[in-house]
């Protein structure tokens, strides 16, 4: 939470959520992007992100976003920060999520 508050204004810093579409449409993290870590273009889509900046990468538990991380680090990505227990412990905790 206080690494989103510190970048609250931040347009360098991105909230990326690797869940799937229906995941991220029933609650997600306020400004997260969503792109489906079990699409077969995951890695594609994230080849395209930009390698400048900084990115939260979540899921509902922290398996897929584990993966995740695995493969924005392949692919040369270095400020990255992991949601430990993802959405489940944010929401556990009554942080903000929005739908939609």
């Amino acid at each position: 939470m206080k690494l989103i508050q510190k970048h609250t204004h931040d347009t360098n810093f991105v909230i990326l959520d690797v869940r799937t579409p229906e995941e991220f449409k029933g609650g997600h993290i306020e400004k997260a992007i969503s792109i489906d870590f079990k699409s077969p273009d995951f890695r594609d889509r994230i080849n395209m992100l930009n390698r400048k900046k900084t990115y939260l990468v979540y899921c509902k538990g922290g398996g897929r976003s584990t993966k995740a991380m695995r493969v924005l680090k392949d692919l040369n990505f270095n400020n990255l920060y992991h949601l430990f227990k993802g959405y489940e412990a944010w929401t556990k905790n009554r942080y903000k999520t929005v739908t939609g």
